[in-house]
């Protein structure tokens, strides 16, 4: 039979890797549970002001103008130089 040995090598490499992965349970036995709670782990967020609201807001549309603009003017350059490039070919 043909290609027996590389099957058989295949195998035994499947079960050596496998042999070498993590058991899916130790990676959350580290973790104390107290009554079924994770207040632990609870995040908690600063409260923005109207006016930092408004800031960020602002910086945002400015951004985002910006990139636009940026966006435009590699369209352009990329539409003129499809001109110039068909221009050439065709002359």
């Amino acid at each position: 039979m043909f290609g027996a040995g590389s099957i058989a090598s295949m195998v035994q490499t499947m079960k050596n890797n496998r042999s070498l992965l993590k058991e899916k349970t130790q990676a959350f036995k580290h973790r104390i549970v107290k009554d079924g709670s994770f207040a632990h782990n609870k995040l908690s967020f600063k409260k923005a002001t109207p006016r930092e609201l408004e800031l960020f807001r602002r910086k945002l549309l400015a951004e985002k103008r910006r990139e636009k603009r940026i966006r435009t003017l590699l369209w352009i350059i990329a539409i003129l130089l499809l001109f110039i490039t068909l221009h050439f070919i065709s002359n």
